[in-house]
This record gives C-alpha cells, sequence and structure tokens, in this order.
C-alpha cells in the first residue's frame, strides 16, 4: 500500500464531502463528525460521481438512481446498486489527509 496526499483537512469541513483525483481515479473524501473517510467517488450502479448527492451521516446517496452506500465499508444499501464501493484507509498527519492505495490501482 502507498500512501498518498489528498488535501489539508482544514479545507473539510464537517458534514463536508469533495471530489478529488488520486492516481487517475476520482476519490471522495468524506468529513463525519472529524472523522474522515475515503471511497471511489463513482457510482457503481450509474456510473454518477457521488460528490453530486447527498451525504446522511454515513450514507451517501446517488443523486442519479438513489443508490446509497455506506462510507465507512462501501456496502451498498439501498438499490439499485448492489457492487460496494471501494474504500481506501484515510490517515491523517501533521493536518493533512492521505490515503492509502495499492500499487496496481
Amino acid at each position: 500500500m502507498k500512501k498518498l496526499f489528498v488535501c489539508e483537512a482544514e479545507k473539510m469541513e464537517n458534514a463536508a464531502k469533495k471530489r478529488f483525483m488520486v492516481k487517475g481515479m476520482a476519490v471522495m473524501i468524506a468529513n463525519v463528525e472529524g472523522e474522515f473517510y475515503a471511497t471511489q467517488d463513482t457510482c457503481t450502479h450509474a456510473e454518477s460521481s457521488l460528490t453530486a448527492g447527498h451525504l446522511h451521516g454515513f450514507m451517501i446517496e446517488c443523486a442519479r438512481h438513489g443508490a446509497a452506500f455506506d462510507i465507512r465499508s462501501g456496502e451498498a444499501k439501498i438499490l439499485p446498486a448492489v457492487t460496494p464501493l471501494k474504500t481506501f484507509p484515510v490517515i491523517v498527519e501533521e493536518g493533512k489527509i492521505y490515503i492509502e492505495m495499492n500499487e496496481d490501482v
């Protein structure tokens, strides 16, 4: 696993979600009550950006068809999505947010 810089933690307000490109992949970083989570930003059902959807606690809802995922595990919780999201471990060091990704991603 490789640790990759994503953004400054101070730029991520509580209940915020933002899209970043990391190693050519769209990644969503979400801040839920001071804890940071990272998932792929593309819905596994409709290939739509999840940051365009609504964040309800730990659930991100796709704006296109209403599929919803748990950002902690990536698990698809509401149809029409059935395939989970990729999730990435988040590390916060000295005010900076990093994610860990496999070398082959």
